[in-house]
């Protein structure tokens, strides 16, 4: 029998994901947050692609880049990761919850969105994500 692959389980393979929020700064809007995963096997390759993204040895803040290197750099990671997916806490949910937790919240939905499970979540800022049942890293300040 054939399945839609969307109700199939996602499998459990060696693979680790990043994931980051955008908009927590802004007044008006939803908490965006991104998941990248990305085989074990190509993380050595993002060296060469993304070295740009690299000075004197430090990753450079996504911020601090101008739109169209962003955009350049996002499609070159898209082409590299096995799968990139984001999650989305409403303004409702923001007023309801705090800022934090919304964002937490959209990096929770961004990781589950995921089409293979990761065995290790990089979570930028210094909470771990509530309720994940991913073991997660936290990487303060991990976007600069």
């Amino acid at each position: 029998m054939v399945y839609p692959i969307d109700i199939i389980e996602p499998i459990s393979l060696p693979f680790t994901a990043g994931v980051d929020e955008v908009g927590r700064g802004a007044l008006f809007g939803p908490v965006v947050a991104a998941a990248v995963i990305l085989p074990e096997k190509v993380l050595d390759d993002l060296a060469s692609p993304l070295a740009s993204l690299y000075q004197g040895g430090k990753v450079i803040d996504s911020k601090k880049l101008t739109k169209k290197r962003r955009c350049r750099l996002a499609s070159q990671i898209q082409s590299i990761a096995l799968d990139c997916q984001i999650g989305i806490a409403s303004v409702r949910e923001i007023d309801r919850l705090n800022i934090l937790q919304a964002s937490l919240l959209a990096m929770k939905r961004a990781v589950l969105r995921l089409k293979y499970r990761p065995n290790l979540v990089l979570v930028d800022g210094n909470q771990q994500i509530k309720d994940l049942p991913i073991p997660q890293k936290v990487i303060v300040k991990g976007d600069r």
